[in-house]
């Protein structure tokens, strides 16, 4: 299956340059990204993407697919059903995409990027996926996260710390040191 460009979304749980933790909190094995989407965007190219795999593997009999196989309908979810985190807002849609290789990340102007700063829940971001269908001991289809190419800064999900420099006032004083407190 040919790759197939996905956003400009809002990234989410980002693990680019160290594949993500198991729930239980031991190293994991694959990178991973979720992808949210404004409410504005054309989904219908990825299910054709999603549904092309599907009939790769299985044929063009929807028929003859897997009875209960997770189909596109379960890898291009509402947002509103994890309203609890932050950036899944009503009318948004939400991709999971993961990989066992690391993706390549660029900006704007395709300059590689290797700093884990420039990666955070919050940021836009385009990414290169490929369609797949997968007959194991689940059935069903999704993306491999490919490459990812992060577009403009916005607020982080979350709050996070902050700048410091926000939460600060200028002093002009000299501040002395540990010892001087003590007086």
């Amino acid at each position: 299956m040919s790759k197939i460009i996905i956003g400009p979304g809002r990234m989410s749980f980002p693990a680019l340059f160290e594949p993500a933790k198991n729930q239980d909190g031991s190293p994991g094995d694959k990178y991973q990204l979720t992808l949210l989407l404004p409410p504005d965007y054309d989904t219908a190219p990825l299910v054709e993407a999603l549904n092309a795999a599907a009939t790769e593997k299985w044929g063009a009999d929807k028929s003859k697919w897997p009875k209960g196989m997770r189909g596109p309908k379960l890898v291009i979810r509402d947002a509103s059903e994890k309203e609890h985190l932050a950036g899944y807002a009503d009318g948004w849609k939400f991709v999971a995409l993961k990989t066992k290789n690391q993706p390549g990340v660029v900006d704007a102007m395709k300059n590689e990027i290797d700093d884990p700063r420039e990666v955070y829940a919050g940021r836009w971001a385009r990414v290169s996926a490929r369609a797949y269908a997968y007959d194991n001991v689940l059935k069903g289809v999704g993306f491999a996260l490919q490459n990812v190419q992060l577009l403009q800064h916005d607020a982080p999900f979350g709050g996070g710390a902050g700048r410091a420099k926000d939460d600060f006032d200028e002093i002009a004083a000299e501040i002395g040191t540990a010892g001087d407190w003590d007086n």
